[in-house]
């Protein structure tokens, strides 16, 4: 599968949106959350979706 870049506007605080097409392909939901890693050898900024659920007592 041909890869397509998309644009991603940088915000106050470092917040950047996520295209509604990328989105969709990885079913994100509001809440969910994301690791970031910058693979260097690429240039490129790589999001891991990661499950988080509350520690148990």
């Amino acid at each position: 599968m041909a890869r397509k870049l998309e644009l991603v506007k940088m915000f106050s605080g470092g917040k950047v949106t996520i295209p509604r097409s990328i989105r969709k392909m990885l079913r994100l939901q509001d809440g969910d959350y994301l690791a970031v890693t910058v693979d260097e050898n690429k240039s490129k900024i790589i999001y891991f979706q990661v499950s988080i659920k509350p520690a148990k007592p």
